[in-house]
Order: structure tokens, then sequence, then C-alpha cells
């Protein structure tokens, strides 16, 4: 049986994910992501099978694996709410996929969300474009 401070602690949880829920989004952030070129071979056949994570604040999204390939192709949407006090950055990092043991760790870029903000300069824009080395992912921005 939980304790009245267990149970106090559950129902602030509750209270902060209906807080969560129900703030408004100003916008959101739509990542295109196309292709990965000339990626490190990661397994033994001299091939890697990559995935790619986003995260962004609570928001995680996760490409599907391509087998075997250095230059694989994905051509993936991943839609991000973009809430009126979230700032920071979106994490985007790149990864071998290993059956049975630990997935190997190929790259990351952090970027802005300053970036996706009506205000943005054409600089900051274009930096959140750049490639993490042979890694490329189209970035595209909706702001509502």
């Amino acid at each position: 049986m939980s304790s009245p401070t267990q149970a106090l602690s559950h129902q602030s949880l509750r209270l902060s994910d209906v807080h969560r829920k129900a703030q408004l989004w100003r916008g959101i952030v739509s990542i295109s992501l196309i292709e990965g070129r000339n990626l490190q071979p990661m397994d033994t056949n001299g091939l890697s099978d990559p995935y790619v994570k986003f995260r962004m604040g609570h928001q995680k999204y996760k490409s599907k694996t391509i087998p075997k390939t250095l230059n694989p192709q994905w051509r993936e949407q991943f839609d991000f709410h973009l809430y009126e006090e979230q700032g920071g950055f979106i994490d985007i990092t790149v990864w071998d996929k290993d059956a049975g043991k630990r997935d190997d760790f190929m790259g990351r870029w952090d970027v802005s969300s300053l970036a996706f903000s009506p205000t943005a300069t054409p600089s900051l824009l274009e930096t959140a474009t750049q490639t993490l080395s042979s890694f490329k992912a189209g970035l595209k921005t909706h702001l509502y």
C-alpha cells in the first residue's frame, strides 16, 4: 500500500503531465531525413546498419534502420511541436544497429531550436542545414 507522500507525489506527477499536454504549441518543426553518404563502416562486413534518433525536449523519434549500407536512403519526415517556453536544441544522433549487442554510435549534431523561430536570420537557418561529416539531413520548417 502506498504512503500519503507517495500518493501526493504520484498525483503531482499526473498534474504536471496534464499541464504539459495542455500547453499550446506555437509552431511545428518538420524534419525531412533524406539520406546518408559515405558513412563510416561499423560492422566486420565493411558496412553499417544505420538509423537516426531525433530528440527535442520530451519529444523523440527514431528512423527506420537501413541494413548493410554506407549510403542509406531514408526519405522520412518527423514533426516536432514548438512550445512557448521551450528552447534548447534538437539532438540528432546516428547509430549502427547491432543484433545481440549495444548499437554503435556514429555521430551527433545539435541544432538550436532558435533556428526555427520567426525571427531567425538567414545565417542561423543556413547553420541549421549544415551536414554532420557525411551525414545529410534536410531540415524544413513550418511555423504556424
